[in-house]
């Protein structure tokens, strides 16, 4: 679904917009969750799979933002 989002071409604005609202959320969750695991006794290997996660999102945030940038040109 994430991806089908940014290939549509005849995504509406608002289901754009909510999708990063959506991913901001996530985003901030992955990232809270990340810094607890750091500050507690959480194996290497799961630290670094959260980070991964949150990198991962990030990008995906950046590109729903460049869409919505590119879409408010545009339109």
């Amino acid at each position: 679904m994430l991806v089908e989002c940014l290939q549509s071409a005849s995504t509406p604005a608002a289901e754009l917009r909510d999708e990063i609202t959506r991913t901001e959320g996530v985003l901030a969750r992955k990232s809270a969750e990340l810094a607890a695991s750091i500050a507690g006794s959480t194996p290497l290997g799961a630290i670094l799979r959260l980070r991964t996660e949150e990198l991962a999102l990030g990008s995906y945030l950046k590109g729903l933002n460049f869409r919505a940038k590119t879409e408010e040109r545009a339109g």
